[in-house]
């Protein structure tokens, strides 16, 4: 009987291999990372189901900077929050989003027990994990006067590419307009005086709709002023600012947190939500509201 060579058996072999390379062409499916943005989303609304999950998934167990004063910092703040039923019986609708380099901030409808709140939600990423939380809560009015709510109107995020203009052009606005009150130039800043879209409850479209109830919250003493510009997030045609002043009659320390909508580089809506800076020695972390 002859003896197979090394060659020979080497040769019968390899057809065995290659059969099961075959078989391992389709490997596993590469499952890809969510954006931050459908993370963001996905933490949201876990909250109104009870579900500690997602915070655990998307929130850095390192670093969790809280700025909602009923909140302490850190993640396991954030879960034993939910776990004890501080959401209980909530149900959040999201209106609008943006995403902003690692910023994601939400214009959501808040309802808890029946009781309906307007909400911005601002979160910050570091490497694929959420590090900080803004927000500013304020219950839902009645329409204005111009039959608009505090949450309704577009929503589609267009002209991306005019983001950087329309940030500086948000910016500006606060800046000369509601921090340095040169209201003779607003309409400078409107694509169109009449048409303007205001979805703050107390006042009508237009400028002079604006202008009007300024000049009676001014002949009432009651403060509406604008001292700092902290924060812009923008996209597209959508440009978000978190702001603080004065605001009430007494004055009080507010935040303010204004939606614009543009078209062609000017401001053609407005939404917005105003909510007093609790007290220092009320809040439950050392971070302040901005």
């Amino acid at each position: 009987m002859k003896k197979l060579s090394f060659g020979l058996i080497l040769c019968l072999f390899l057809p065995l291999v290659s059969c099961d390379k075959e078989s391992d062409n389709n490997p596993d499916p590469v499952i890809e990372e969510l954006t931050i943005e459908e993370k963001a989303t996905e933490l949201l609304l876990s909250f109104q189901n009870n579900d500690t999950s997602k915070a655990m998934k998307y929130i850095d167990p390192n670093q969790y900077i809280q700025h909602n004063y009923q909140q302490a910092d850190g993640r396991d703040a954030l879960v034993n929050a939910i776990i004890s039923g501080q959401f209980s019986s909530t149900e959040i609708t999201i209106a609008r989003t943006l995403t902003d380099d690692q910023y994601v901030a939400f214009h959501s409808e808040y309802n808890i027990n029946g009781n309906s709140q307007v909400v911005f939600d601002v979160f910050r990423f570091e490497k694929g994990l959420i590090v900080e939380h803004w927000d500013n809560i304020q219950p839902i009015q009645p329409e204005n006067v111009s039959g608009h709510t505090m949450i309704d109107g577009p929503n589609t995020i267009t002209n991306l590419d005019q983001t950087v203009n329309n940030r500086a052009a948000v910016t500006d606005f606060i800046n000369r307009i509601m921090i340095a009150g040169d209201y003779a130039t607003m309409s400078e800043f409107l694509k169109d005086d009449q048409s303007y879209i205001q979805h703050n409850p107390m006042m009508a479209d237009s400028l002079s709709g604006m202008l009007s109830m300024m000049d009676t919250l001014a002949s009432q003493e009651f403060s509406f002023k604008y001292e700092t510009l902290h924060k812009t997030i923008a996209m597209g045609n959508f440009v978000l600012t978190l702001s603080e002043g004065m605001y009430g009659n007494p004055a009080s320390h507010t935040a303010f947190f204004d939606l614009f909508r543009l078209e062609d580089g000017k401001l053609v809506e407005h939404w917005d939500v105003i909510s007093m800076i609790a007290p220092g020695e009320e809040w439950q972390n050392s971070n302040g509201k901005f």
